[in-house]
Formats: C-alpha cells, structure tokens, sequence
C-alpha cells in the first residue's frame, strides 16, 4: 500500500511539474517525508526529479533562448 500512494504522490507531482514547470519536490518531498525518512524520500526523488526536469527540457527545447540560458549557467556558480 505505500508503494501505491507513493507512486500516487509521484505521479501528482509530475503532473504539477509538467503544468507550472515547478513544485515537484516541494510537494513530494513534504508528502513522502510523512511516510518515509527523509533520506529515503531524498533518495527517491532525486533520479525522478532529475527525469522529470530532463524530459520537460527535451520536450521544450525549441523554446529556450541560448543566449538567456547561457546567462543563468555563468551565474550559476556564485549562487550555488
């Protein structure tokens, strides 16, 4: 049964992430952390982040401005 709603939960954040472009984590990361540790949760949701970013990237990608995201990228470091 975890496993379902964890899934469930994934699911919705993709869903969240694909609409707004953000908020996946905000809202898997708070929801899983009631049903596992932290760590687990973490460990979880960072490969499906990463999937979910990487697929929004790909389906958008004649949208992006190179010169706007190369920007961001050089400044990327001193924000980090």
């Amino acid at each position: 049964m975890d496993t379902l709603f964890a899934a469930l939960i994934v699911a919705c954040a993709g869903f969240l992430q694909g609409v707004t472009g953000f908020g996946a984590g905000l809202v898997s990361m708070g929801l899983l952390s009631l049903m596992w540790p932290i760590a687990h949760a973490t460990a979880v949701m960072s490969p499906v982040g990463l999937a979910l970013t990487l697929s929004l990237v790909i389906r958008q990608r004649r949208e992006v401005s190179r010169a706007e995201v190369s920007r961001l990228i050089l400044g990327l470091p001193v924000g980090i």
